[in-house]
């Protein structure tokens, strides 16, 4: 009887563990996966900020586009 508590005592020591394990594998996978996620959203951003970057590059002097463009909405 008692050699047959020692054996179930053993035995639950293994699945305790097994628990710990697959509980920090879950954690670990969420963890990854959260980062992984950021760092997609991060760059989807960077690339949409040069996107916005590259079409709104106008020439540097912005009163003579501001003039030209008023002067030809003035001869309409």
């Amino acid at each position: 009887m008692i050699n047959d508590i020692k054996k179930f005592v053993k035995q639950e020591k293994g699945s305790i563990t097994l628990f710990v394990l697959s509980a920090m594998l879950f954690f670990v996978t969420i963890l990854t996966l959260t980062y992984m996620s950021q760092v997609d959203k991060v760059n989807n951003q960077k690339k949409q900020i040069e996107q916005v970057q590259a079409q709104y590059n106008v020439d540097k002097d912005m009163d003579r586009v501001y003039e030209e463009t008023k002067e030809r909405q003035q001869e309409t």
